[in-house]
């Protein structure tokens, strides 16, 4: 009878290290939200984000998130020095794309040339291939809308 009290006793401990660990993973994730939220980034992903991931996604993906401030103090500051480390920082991960987005996105400073408003956040810049010639946000692009999706992960 004591072993099986002990045995309960010892599932209830795991079952509850188990249930602690879910909790801390969920919290982990709101907070993170959050964070993305605070940072002006999209908290949540869209379907279309899947195919087409925001800047940031792509940057947390390829464990270079530390680029992410980069981005809004070359906004702000327009620092020719500091654009071209972000322009080597991408091309040294492979992202040209988001290179040439960017670098346009900061020569017209965000104001999408479609429906010309300005871009809040860097999330909301396109990286397709007429984004190298026009700034635009990522719901105005009419080549993204009409071919198949690239993945850039």
């Amino acid at each position: 009878m004591g072993n099986v009290v002990s045995n309960v006793g010892n599932f209830m401990v795991r079952a509850a290290a188990v249930a602690v660990d879910g909790f801390l993973a969920v919290g982990e994730a709101i907070g993170e939200a959050c964070k993305r939220a605070r940072q002006g980034m999209r908290a949540l992903l869209s379907p279309e984000d899947h195919a087409n991931p925001p800047i940031t996604q792509v940057l947390l993906v390829r464990r270079r998130g530390d680029l992410i401030p980069c981005f809004s103090n070359v906004l702000k500051s327009k620092n020719e020095k500091a654009l071209k480390n972000i322009r080597d920082e991408l091309s040294d991960l492979g992202l040209d794309h988001i290179s040439y987005a960017f670098v346009k996105g900061v020569e017209v400073g965000m104001v999408c040339y479609k429906c010309e408003n300005r871009l809040n956040n860097i999330d909301e810049l396109c990286c397709c291939v007429d984004a190298k010639e026009r700034c635009h946000h990522r719901n105005c692009c009419s080549y993204r809308n009409n071919q198949l999706a690239l993945t850039f992960y």
